[in-house]
């Protein structure tokens, strides 16, 4: 924390190192990843993205690769998506489309939200959330993701090209879909 705290190059690099160096799935792997993907620095997304294809049953690694990659890591996340460890990697890819901060990743979730899959539909549903920081009315927002396609749908015909999207990090109030 103090290395990202300090915020120089040299201090960056040593985080870097750090997570080329030290054993994945650490405490200090993890928050190194995690550190360097809040940076929003680009430079960073080559080490998290082969940090997260070497470890793609680690959801976290997934998650900081995306935050970095942005749009250039829907590529990585589609391939991971046809994974047949539907348990791990394809929900890991799917979870992380939620931390990408694109645009581009909200089509391909709302294409998910139809999934059959309830785990994959719901994950689909918790990553636009996160992205667009709307919701449907009620307590129970995630019940039944799939039947809420057809709002989101019509929302983001009516409203995506103007709609702000949101990083993982940017906390800002959950409106409701229209």
């Amino acid at each position: 924390m103090a290395l990202y705290r300090l915020n120089t190059a040299r201090s960056l690099q040593a985080l870097a190192d750090l997570l080329r160096t030290t054993e994945a799935g650490t405490s200090e792997h993890l928050q190194s990843a995690e550190l360097l993907a809040k940076t929003g620095d680009l430079k960073w997304y080559p080490s998290l993205l082969e940090t997260a294809q070497k470890h793609e049953n680690v959801a976290n690694y997934v998650d900081y690769a995306a935050e970095s990659g942005r749009d250039k890591i829907l590529p990585t996340l589609l391939t991971m998506m046809q994974n047949p460890d539907r348990e791990t990697i394809e929900a890991n890819a799917v979870s992380a489309l939620g931390f990408t901060g694109s645009r581009t990743a909200v089509p391909i979730l709302l294409d998910l939200l139809r999934s059959p899959d309830p785990s994959t539909s719901l994950r689909a549903l918790y990553g636009l959330r996160q992205l667009t920081h709307r919701t449907i009315a009620g307590e129970r927002w995630f019940d039944n993701p799939q039947s809420q396609y057809p709002q989101w749908a019509q929302w983001w015909t009516r409203e995506g090209i103007n709609a702000p999207i949101y990083k993982a990090w940017e906390c800002k109030e959950i409106n409701l879909l229209p």
